[in-house]
C-alpha cells in the first residue's frame, strides 16, 4: 500500500507549489474577474488628467461629493461591459441631474440634458456589450440613474453582477 507521504515525496516540489498556486488562483475568482466598472472622475480644469480612477460596483453618485463641488465642475465616466442574459427588446432609462450619455457597443443609446427620465427601446443580443456612460455632474445635487429591463418590465439599475471592467476576449485557436 502506498502512503500519502510517499506519494508526496514522489511529486517534485515545484509541481506541488504549482498546484497550490493554481488552486489559490481558481479559488480567488481571478479567472472570471471582479465585477463592476471603472469610474473616472475628471475635474474640468485639470487639463485631461484624471482626478480619480477606481473600480465601482454600480453607476451612481456615491463618492462624487468631493469632486463635483469644485468651481470648474467634474465629468464622470463609467466604462466596462454589461452582460445581457437573453436577446430581446430592452427599455433603457437614463436620468441625471446634469447632461449625460449612455453608449452601448460604440453607439449612442441615450443622451439627456435635463432632469427628466429619457427612455429608449433597443434590441440587444445576449452576451457582453461595451458600456460607456458619461455624466457632467451637477455640484448642487449629483444624481444619475442608468436602468434597463426587458420591454414591458420595470427598468431597474444595472445589477452589479452583470457588470465587468472589460469585455472578455473570445477564446481563439491558433
Amino acid at each position: 500500500m502506498v502512503s500519502l507521504s510517499n506519494s508526496l515525496r514522489a511529486v517534485p516540489r515545484a509541481w506541488l507549489l504549482t498546484l497550490v498556486l493554481l488552486a489559490l488562483y481558481l479559488l480567488s475568482g481571478w479567472p472570471g474577474g471582479p465585477a463592476g466598472l471603472v469610474r473616472t472622475v475628471l475635474v474640468n480644469s485639470s487639463a485631461e488628467v484624471p482626478s480619480d480612477v477606481r473600480r465601482v460596483s454600480a453607476i451612481d453618485g456615491a463618492g462624487l461629493e468631493a469632486w463635483v463641488n469644485t468651481p470648474a465642475g467634474a465629468t464622470v465616466t463609467w466604462r466596462g461591459a454589461w452582460y445581457v442574459t437573453a436577446p430581446a427588446l430592452y427599455d433603457l432609462v437614463l436620468s441625471s441631474q446634469g447632461p449625460s450619455s449612455w453608449i452601448i457597443d460604440g453607439h449612442l443609446a441615450i443622451q439627456v440634458t435635463s432632469t427628466k427620465d429619457v427612455p429608449r427601446t433597443v434590441w440587444l443580443d445576449s452576451g457582453f456589450h461595451a458600456l460607456h456612460v458619461s455624466y457632467a455632474a451637477d455640484a448642487a445635487a449629483p444624481r444619475i440613474l442608468v436602468a434597463a429591463a426587458r420591454t414591458g418590465g420595470r427598468p431597474q439599475p444595472l445589477a452589479s453582477g452583470t457588470l465587468s471592467p472589460m469585455v472578455p476576449r473570445q477564446p481563439r485557436l491558433h
